[in-house]
């Protein structure tokens, strides 16, 4: 039979005492990962919004900011903001078809289909080679 010599035996026990360890804390730093990382999705749904506010008040004139701004409006379900938003979008602009498309998505979640068409229809006449609006107008009918 064969025999381990003690300090073999002692040796690998402190080895395996180490990987449980090591296991053990990789485990925490996963949990850890992970609440930083749910903090992190938090931050990056307020950190662009105030990115572009602080933008908009350095350009007030910039028609995408604000359409940018309102989209992120759309995410957080403050529709109101949203929508004057996109308003100030348009008459600082009225010759975007992305304007218009996000118009549209305001629209339809206030649950005024009618509008939401006639903005997707509006984005159609202006960029009538993009897909999006006519793939849009598909989906509500």
């Amino acid at each position: 039979m064969f025999r381990i010599p003690i300090k073999a035996y002692l040796f690998l026990s402190v080895i395996i005492a180490c990987c449980i360890i090591i296991i053990s804390s990789c485990d925490g730093i996963k949990t850890d990962e992970k609440h930083d990382s749910a903090e992190t999705t938090i931050d990056s749904i307020g950190y662009p919004l105030a990115f572009i506010s602080q933008k908009i008040s350095l350009d007030s004139l910039n028609a995408g900011l604000y359409n940018e701004r309102a989209k992120l409006y759309i995410q957080r379900k403050q529709i109101n903001n949203a929508f004057t938003d996109v308003n100030r979008a348009l008459e600082l602009n009225q010759a975007e078809a992305e304007y218009y498309i996000t118009l549209s998505d305001i629209y339809m979640l206030m649950g005024k289909m009618q509008k939401s068409l006639n903005s997707l229809k509006k984005a159609n006449e202006l960029s009538p080679d993009e897909p999006g609006p006519l793939l849009k107008i598909a989906e509500i009918h």
